[in-house]
């Protein structure tokens, strides 16, 4: 989840990869094209692997499940994403 000032931001993971620097396609479409837009809200990251390291790159990828307003409060249930929310 990430807290912006105006709303909590959802993601669910999608898939995990380990992967040698040069696959940066893993990332596609945002590497390839980083300005285009596209119909899925996507978010990824990625880290050293081992810890601290450039031998790999772990790299995380995510998907949207809901954007919440913070002014509706503290939702009690955004830790919990329904089976098959992401696809």
């Amino acid at each position: 989840m990430v807290v912006t000032t105006a709303s909590y931001v959802v993601n669910a993971v999608d898939r995990h990869v380990i992967v040698t620097p040069d696959k940066v396609e893993v990332t596609a479409p945002r590497a390839a094209a980083p300005r285009r837009k596209t119909d899925t809200a996507l978010a990824d990251d990625d880290r050293g692997h081992p810890k601290l390291s450039a031998q790999y790159r772990y790299v995380v990828l995510a998907k949207l499940v809901n954007n919440i307003s913070r002014a509706s409060g503290h939702p009690s249930s955004f830790m919990v994403v329904q089976a098959g929310a992401v696809r």
